[in-house]
């Protein structure tokens, strides 16, 4: 049995007091960018808001064309990107919300489902608490500072792609999710162009991480079917959206992007190698600064659990451990090994919840050593896993081999994997930015942090104590408020540009 991602609350009532907190701050920051006629210093973000603006004014049958307007000191067709950027924003604007506003106000939608679907995602591979607290704890990562009010397009790319990988999740028992696997795919598509190479990919290695027996490979066939006909279909949809603009324009759009995209002479003018290894530098030191101080643990985890690289294709983990220490008469071998599950767990799990009835429990901060060790056993006994702290000698590759511990290895595996991969493919391409990799620092803080919540006992009970479903919207709007006021000045720490 598998984690269902929509288990993400313990009860209904909790995920509705969630939801409507995230729709009270989105409300209410909608609200005040409007009323305060907010407007970021970022060349990006006033070029698609002032398209989004003057696309409002323009006929919908026009909307598949739009111009630079005189942004940029450019004027001609816009065909940088598709328009899907612009079309949310744009039917705000016509609906009577301020123009100028309309994208920055979407954009702050598109944060906060992000952030909701990294929770629903990671659920499956942790423990929900730990989901949740990564709703938060994201927020706070060097690069959401540097995105806080913007009006990119990283977030609603990045609100795609979750909403593919999602879907992916989902679909492995439910089929009838593919369909918004592929709404997913194409949204991301209709946002950011051939950047939509990046959904295939990241579910493909999903799905290898998600499916660890052949039966499991043989349930799941709707789902690689979708993932396979993803190159397809973004290839049927191009065409289709040429169509519509040659249509309007005379003019092809695939033609001018292409050669945008991709110029001639791209690709092999100069060092290949020595461009690609400056590159895959560049982008690391992105991912190590911009992840933050996550990425550091992620580092740990992928050091540790080395030897956990071949379990989703059916490999055995090398164990690093003498098997003596796992034995249940070896003398404090709970104290070394940070209580790991041997023979007499079950009756010791009993035991411990036994003693537990008789007596109402202190808090954390007041329960003895002993208590602790049965909080423990306790939570061992319920998830299959026991939280160890970093100092702990214990490998990844050598956990445990139950449920709860092979899904936090296969998560492990997912998210460095599929950062490595996004890392490399950007690396090849001829120009660089520290937003083509945008999902890379939240899949790789997400690893860090959830690693850190599982070992370290004090993180683990800072996230005990701020599990409540209001907090991440709270934060969310805080945060917010932080940037409005100082008028998007907060500096945005960064580095390294050429």
């Amino acid at each position: 049995m598998t984690r269902d991602p929509a288990g993400l609350y313990p009860s209904s009532r909790d995920r509705a007091e969630a939801i409507g907190a995230w729709l009270l701050v989105a409300a209410l920051s909608a609200l005040l960018i409007g009323a305060v006629k907010y407007g970021s210093g970022d060349p990006d973000s006033k070029l698609y808001a002032g398209i989004s603006a003057r696309m409002a004014q323009q006929p919908i049958e026009r909307w598949i064309a739009p111009e630079w307007w005189g942004f940029w000191g450019l004027d001609g067709p816009y065909q940088e990107h598709p328009i899907g950027m612009f079309v949310i924003p744009a039917l705000l604007a016509r609906a009577g919300y301020p123009p100028e506003q309309a994208a920055y106000a979407v954009n702050g939608f598109f944060q906060i489902l992000s952030f909701g679907l990294m929770a629903a995602v990671a659920v499956a591979v942790m423990t929900p608490r730990d989901a949740r607290a990564l709703a938060w704890v994201l927020q706070l990562l060097p690069i959401a500072f540097v995105f806080r009010v913007r009006a990119n397009q990283e977030y609603t790319m990045l609100a795609g792609l979750l909403l593919a990988l999602y879907a992916t999740e989902r679909a492995r028992r439910q089929p009838a999710w593919v369909i918004a696997m592929i709404a997913g795919f194409a949204w991301v598509l209709f946002v950011k162009g051939v950047f939509a190479f990046m959904v295939p990919l990241v579910c493909a290695v999903w799905l290898i991480a998600r499916t660890p027996s052949r039966d499991d490979a043989r349930r799941s066939w709707p789902v690689v079917v979708a993932v396979l006909a993803m190159p397809a279909i973004g290839a049927l949809l191009a065409v289709a959206y040429d169509a519509a603009y040659v249509q309007v324009t005379g003019t092809s759009f695939l033609a001018a992007y292409r050669a945008r995209q991709v110029p001639e002479g791209a690709l092999t003018g100069g060092s290949t190698i020595a461009r690609v290894g400056y590159q895959l530098v560049w982008y690391t030191g992105r991912v190590i600064w911009f992840a933050f101080p996550w990425s550091l643990a992620a580092m740990l985890l992928a050091w540790r659990g080395r030897a956990a690289v071949a379990v989703p294709f059916g490999g055995r983990r090398r164990d690093t451990l003498d098997e003596s220490r796992l034995k249940p008469d070896a003398a404090g071998a709970e104290d070394r090994i940070g209580l790991q599950p041997d023979a007499t767990a079950a009756g010791r799990v009993t035991t411990a919840m036994e003693a537990a009835r008789g007596r109402r429990r202190p808090p954390l901060h007041e329960r003895s050593e002993l208590d602790t060790q049965e909080s423990e056993l306790e939570t061992r006994g319920k998830s299959g896993f026991s939280r160890m702290p970093l100092r702990t000698d214990y490998d990844l590759a050598s956990a445990p081999d139950n449920e709860s511990s092979n899904r936090t290895v296969r998560g492990a595996w997912f998210a460095l994997a599929s950062s490595a991969l996004l890392v490399i493919a950007f690396s090849l391409a001829h120009r660089k930015a520290d937003r083509y990799i945008f999902p890379v620092y939240f899949v790789v803080a997400a690893a860090g942090a959830g690693y850190v919540m599982r070992r370290s006992p004090r993180f683990s009970a800072v996230a005990e104590r701020l599990d409540r479903p209001w907090i991440p919207a709270a934060a969310w709007i805080v945060l917010f408020l932080l940037r409005l006021a100082t008028i998007g000045k907060l500096p945005e720490f960064t580095f390294w540009r050429s």
